[in-house]
């Protein structure tokens, strides 16, 4: 028996919904005589509707926002949603591509045949609107207090928005923080553009990587760049790895001719190097052949291994079997493969005698760290990548915070993690080493490439190395309260280690750059103080304010305290009254007292919304006060996924059970970082 049998939630929960409407009561307005609350929850991309995951987020916001009503709090809750970057062009993509995953999707949130069709007919515009209706519907079918008369939607859908942005990065560029240079990124080659995080369908908070390639050659000349991660360890390489399955490429590379993979030719012609064909060489060719080490002067083997990855750095890979569980498992497979060893005629003795050299001594591990961990995790070959990718992450990380070089090496007694510049610096100077830049793990874009680094010259950047700007979000931070509190240190940590991003790209819907209309600003860029346009979206919404007249002077006045209205009035053609009602709209309810928000969104969104409002407000006052972050949700204790075939609109969950029970069961369900799980 159900519990819809004893009682019609919906029917109950229409009746107050019609009365909430009536009523007007979540309609926020200027009130000096009581305190105000602002609470704000991200908005979404409008490429489909909301699913339970997303429901989490937006029940606590509501819950919290409904809670400061009843203490007296003038609270404002407003949502708008997100069409900026590759997202919903990569649905009609997809769709005209006859993508049976994406089609499914959107028959999941309730498109029919008919709307699919309009899609792929009528383009993005149509789709993000489409879309944004049916999560405005489901939003105040789940009950949410939301200020709708506040509501819009980005791009130059809404062009008061897009010129709100270009406020916001005109005012960004007079401060010094939009800069052009020459930086890499991560590059669709499709779209001709940098991808962002929202902008992939895979592959989000992947960033660049600097591998060192070591220059291992052969007694004929030609160059094996290895490409590492750890350059310390080139003092105990054995041999070198290839796989003799994958078809290399002989290029000239400026004035060397290397040997790599196809995958890593056509990414260094990104990467400002010359690069010509010259040759193809398949791997087994290379099997059995020596190279000199250019540091060590020694002469080691090359030998095969299915472990190589041709589209990882170069195709080539150096190995240090002490301190690298892969190399140690790829050399006892090949040594226990007497048939292997004679397909490619190498010598059993030679082979067998390669024995791991030890250079680095870490806490918690003997003489051969990498034999250890692979003992310890029951690793039987190079098959289980699994167990290899995690054994490889805890060892390289105890190894570069707290490993200290051995007497075999010229930086005996010092930390790895305090030479690994000095030493790059070094092998790039003698020209026995090179740069070349990685994704830290796939990244695919949301038109479905897959996408690599490129190093983008006359590129806009948002200049997040600045130390000054850095300081001021530190203070910000300082000030602040954060639900969970261990969240502050990530945060923290987060602002340490970002450097310049891209800010633009070429692709996609979005604002035209103000000074450079051949860029369109990305979608995290776009997505960092909206929440001060939410204070006059209302006024511009009931008003019909044209774009024309949010100049940057009538911008600056509404949302800074600069200028004179009465002129300002006057110049643009607007009522002084308006222009007094939108900053006194923006005064009273800013700054954002909540944030609440996904954990997944804590290293990019959440961060960069600190670093804009410090970069555009000097003062403090308007700065955020609080940010709250939530796990994500599992289904029955498993990981909500599409390819799992388990994500669930949350409109079905309302329709089924109601409400209330959705609402009570997912706030109630779990709190701080903790995923919450949904029981039908």
């Amino acid at each position: 028996m159900k519990i819809s049998d004893f009682m019609n939630f919906r029917c109950i929960e229409r009746k107050w919904q019609r009365r909430w409407k009536k009523s007007k009561i979540f309609e926020s307005k200027v009130d000096p005589k009581k305190p105000k609350f602002f609470i704000t929850i991200p908005f979404p991309y409008v490429n489909g509707n909301i699913h339970v995951g997303a429901g989490f987020t937006f029940c606590r916001g509501d819950v919290y926002a409904r809670f400061k009503r009843m203490r007296g709090f003038n609270v404002l809750l407003p949502q708008g949603f997100h069409a900026t970057g590759e997202p919903i062009l990569g649905t009609i993509e997809r769709l005209k591509k006859n993508d049976k995953t994406q089609i499914e999707t959107f028959k999941l949130y309730g498109a029919s045949d008919q709307d699919i069709k309009n899609f792929m007919k009528n383009g993005p515009e149509f789709t993000a609107k489409y879309w944004k209706k049916r999560w405005i519907e489901t939003l105040k079918m789940t009950g949410f207090s939301v200020d709708w008369r506040r509501t819009f939607i980005t791009t130059t859908m809404t062009p008061q928005y897009s010129r709100f942005i270009e406020w916001q990065y005109n005012t960004l560029r007079k401060k010094g923080y939009v800069v052009q240079g020459t930086h890499p990124v991560i590059w669709c080659p499709n779209c001709q553009s940098p991808t962002g995080d929202h902008d992939r369908l895979r592959g989000e908070g992947e960033s660049p990587i600097e591998y060192v390639l070591i220059k291992f050659k052969l007694d004929s000349g030609e160059i094996l760049p290895c490409g590492t991660l750890r350059p310390e360890t080139v003092y105990g390489v054995t041999n070198l790895w290839v796989d003799p399955e994958v078809d290399y490429v002989g290029v000239k590379v400026d004035n060397e001719t290397w040997i790599i993979s196809k995958e890593a030719a056509e990414k260094l012609k990104d990467q400002l190097k010359k690069v010509e064909l010259l040759q193809e060489i398949s791997g087994t060719e290379l099997v059995g052949k020596f190279v000199e080490n250019p540091v060590v002067k020694d002469k080691i083997m090359i030998l095969p291994a299915s472990f190589v990855d041709p589209s990882a750095a170069t195709g080539v890979v150096m190995s240090v079997p002490s301190h690298a569980p892969y190399d140690w498992i790829g050399l006892v497979d090949l040594q226990k493969d007497e048939e292997l060893q004679e397909k490619f005629e190498l010598d059993h003795i030679s082979v067998k005698n390669i024995k791991p050299i030890s250079l680095i001594k870490t806490e918690g591990f003997g003489e051969q760290p990498a034999v250890e961990i692979c003992q310890a995790m029951k690793i039987q070959n190079q098959n289980e990548k699994e167990k290899l990718d995690e054994a490889t992450a805890l060892l390289y990380k105890k190894e570069f915070h707290t490993g200290v070089l051995k007497d075999n090496t010229p930086y005996a007694g010092r930390k790895v993690s305090e030479i690994k510049d000095e030493l790059i610096k070094e092998f790039v100077e003698k020209k026995i080493a090179d740069i070349m830049w990685e994704c830290t793990a796939q990244v695919v874009c949301r038109c479905t490439t897959k996408c690599h680094v490129k190093i983008l010259e006359n590129q806009w950047f948002l200049k997040f190395s600045d130390q000054e700007w850095k300081n001021k979000v530190k203070e910000c931070i300082k000030q602040m309260k954060f639900f969970p509190e261990e969240v502050r240190s990530q945060f923290l940590n987060t602002v340490d280690w970002l450097k310049e991003k891209a800010c633009t790209r070429k692709t996609g819907l979005g604002t035209p750059l103000p000074w450079d209309k051949s860029w369109k600003i990305e979608t995290l860029s776009d997505s960092t103080i909206y929440m001060a346009y939410y204070t006059i979206a209302r006024i511009i919404n009931e008003k019909k304010i044209d774009a024309e007249k949010l100049t940057d002077e009538v911008l600056d006045y509404i949302f800074l305290g600069k200028g004179n209205p009465k002129k300002l009035a006057k110049k643009v053609k607007m009522s002084e009254k308006i222009l007094k009602e939108m900053h006194e709209e923006f005064d009273y309810f800013y700054p954002v007292d909540l944030r609440t928000s996904g954990k997944d969104l804590l290293q990019n969104h959440l961060t960069f919304y600190l670093f804009h409002h410090t970069a555009i407000w000097d003062d403090p006052k308007y700065w955020p006060k609080i940010i709250g972050i939530n796990g994500f949700v599992n289904v029955s204790g498993t990981k909500m996924s599409k390819s799992l075939g388990n994500v669930i609109p949350l409109a079905d969950l309302v329709k089924n059970v109601g409400a209330d029970l959705v609402r009570i069961n997912l706030v109630a369900s779990n709190e701080g970082l903790n995923d919450a799980d949904w029981r039908d």
